[in-house]
């Protein structure tokens, strides 16, 4: 399943109310009227805060590639270039047809991989020469050629027992008995050709193999160590070296191998994906993102190394990235439900709720009623203002996972976005009652009572939420709201203030702090609060309107008149209520 760290992402309700008592009663978007005949325009409103439907976010999987090692055919390593060969010289042909002679047209046949050619002239070469072992290695060699090995077994032996300190007909025998699965056989032989030869580097390979398959990989990476040291070059030496510290869980030695391995050969794709899984396990992502990018560079259809990139770039938090890479996963195999589930978590994380929203749907044909599923579907339904299908989908989580609190939670809000408060109220009422500790549902609650202007309760609640989580912005501004509308704007500035501690750039926050210190005759603090408000805002009209009010508070009609100047274009409604104002004073207090 897929980790998935969900923002605690709000969603600003932006409210026009009437004001209560005195004679200015302004319906503006995202305005709340003042409180008392001319005073301050609240701005903003309360807010609500769709709740996180996963606590955590998953670790995505990761997949494993397969084959990841195999048994390796060695057919054509027994007639290779000698790694050990004979140190003594090549005899040299005599005029009449002789077994030496015959060994050397032997030979010439195998390197030009004439088999059948190379065959009848060791045959000849033997029945004139029994005793010379260069004629019984030549014909196991032309044999093994032709994949014949039971037959080829015998000349090797024979070979060995006419020189039993030659290297190359042991490693032979072993590449014969390997090729017959005889493998506790095959790893006497090698070991007796690494014995006699310490640089058969193939010898050591193939051992490394056996042990790999036996499950013996200690002794695998012992063997693919030598191998690897004897010939830096081989790739498929350094490559499974790195495979088998993979095995041994020895991630952070595995990686220095299987980075030579892909230096050796740059198109080898397997060693790639390797390596991005070596850095991934000692938690170097960006690094297993380069190597997962380049072993799918090398193979597009890499379904695993796709999978991985995009897994790693997911873990990353580089949503873009990692939700092109899974669009590519899923084009691959449709069907795969965590790719889909993914894919629609990164959408969703970058804004794209849309196509995220086709992708929840996707992932609910694969697993119908999936809890995950239908919670993304309802979140990203809220976030692009489809409440009803928000709603329904909400409807649906609780039913399937009657337990959740953050169905309720979300429901609750996508409610009050249709405006049915009581509903709204009643569904996070039930959040609280399943989960005492869910501070989004308590806020959600708060901004509803707000809404109605039941503000003792929303004090109530909004309070229960900030001590559950103090850091949240949201029910802190929330809960300045309810304060100033029960008069209490000494705390109500405490709480404004603690939610610009967590978010510094929220203008509305400001108005509404630079409107409770405005009700506290404190003008200066309220000027310099309405000061930011339309710094971060700049056509923020009530924030105008209420900055003008300062500093009429204060007796400045100058600075007053400016601000109604600002205003003029942005608002002019507003702009002649703050002349009247301008005009007739304001009343005191």
């Amino acid at each position: 399943m897929s980790f998935k760290l969900f923002y605690k992402s709000c969603a600003v309700l932006l409210i026009a109310l009437i004001t209560g008592g005195g004679s200015l009663n302004l319906i503006a978007q995202d305005l709340l009227g003042g409180a008392d005949g001319g005073r301050d325009i609240e701005g903003g409103g309360s807010v609500a805060v769709l709740a996180t439907f996963s606590q955590t976010r998953k670790k995505a999987r990761r997949i494993e590639a397969r084959p990841t090692q195999v048994r390796r055919p060695i057919v054509a390593l027994a007639h290779a270039p000698k790694q050990d060969p004979d140190p003594r010289p090549t005899p040299t042909p005599r005029p009449t047809a002789t077994a030496e002679s015959f060994v050397q047209r032997g030979e010439a046949a195998l390197k030009d991989s004439e088999y059948l050619k190379a065959l009848s002239s060791f045959q000849k070469a033997v029945k004139l020469k029994p005793g010379l072992p260069e004629a019984q290695d030549g014909l196991g060699n032309s044999l093994f050629s032709l994949t014949r090995f039971e037959e080829a077994v015998g000349p090797y032996k024979e070979a060995i027992k006419l020189r039993p300190d030659w290297a190359e007909p042991r490693n032979s025998l072993a590449d014969t008995l390997y090729n017959l699965n005889h493998d506790d056989e095959a790893i006497e032989q090698y070991k007796e050709t690494v014995r006699l030869n310490p640089k058969a580097g193939r010898a050591f390979f193939n051992m490394g193999q056996i042990y790999f398959e036996q499950s013996k990989v200690n002794e695998a990476a012992e063997a693919f160590q030598h191998a690897s040291e004897i010939n830096p070059k081989d790739a498929d030496a350094s490559y499974d070296l790195g495979l088998a510290l993979l095995k041994l869980k020895k991630d952070k030695e595995a990686i220095e191998p299987l980075r030579l391995s892909t230096t050796v050969r740059p198109t080898y794709a397997l060693a790639f994906y390797k390596l991005g899984e070596a850095y991934e396990n000692t938690e170097q992502l960006p690094e297993a993102a380069e190597a997962y990018k380049q072993a799918s560079t090398i193979r597009p259809d890499f379904f695993e190394a796709n999978y991985n990139l995009a897994v790693v770039l997911y873990n990353l938090g580089k949503m873009d990235e990692a939700a092109q890479a899974y669009r590519k996963v899923v084009l691959t195999k449709p069907d795969d439900a965590e790719s889909v589930e993914n894919l629609a978590d990164a959408l969703k994380r970058t804004g794209k709720y849309v196509e995220a929203a086709t992708q929840y749907r996707q992932l609910l044909k694969l697993k119908p009623d999936d809890p995950d599923a239908l919670a993304g579907l309802g979140y990203v339904y809220n976030m692009v203002g489809q409440y009803g299908d928000a709603i329904e989908a909400y409807k649906k989580l609780a039913r399937v996972a009657p337990n959740r609190s953050d169905a309720y939670t979300n429901m609750g809000a996508a409610l009050g976005k249709q405006k049915q408060w009581q509903l709204s109220i009643d569904a996070l009422n039930q959040a609280v009652k399943l989960n005492p500790k869910d501070a989004e549902a308590y806020s959600n609650l708060g901004w509803a009572y707000n809404n109605l202007g039941r503000y003792p309760e929303a004090v109530d609640v909004l309070q229960k939420s900030v001590q559950l989580k103090p850091d949240s912005a949201p029910a802190n501004f929330n809960l300045g709201i309810s304060l100033s509308r029960t008069g209490k704007f000494s705390d109500a500035t405490s709480s404004f203030e603690r939610a610009l501690q967590y978010k510094p750039d929220w203008p509305e926050a400001y108005n509404n702090l630079g409107f409770a210190y405005g009700n506290l005759k404190r003008w200066d603090k309220a000027i310099s609060a309405h000061q930011q408000a339309v710094r971060l805002k700049p056509d923020y009209a009530g924030a105008y309107f209420n900055l003008g009010y300062d500093y009429l508070g204060k007796g400045d009609k100058q600075r007053a008149s400016q601000q109604y100047e600002l205003l003029k274009p942005l608002s002019p409604a507003l702009a002649d209520k703050l002349m009247n104002l301008i005009k007739d004073g304001i009343k005191r207090k």
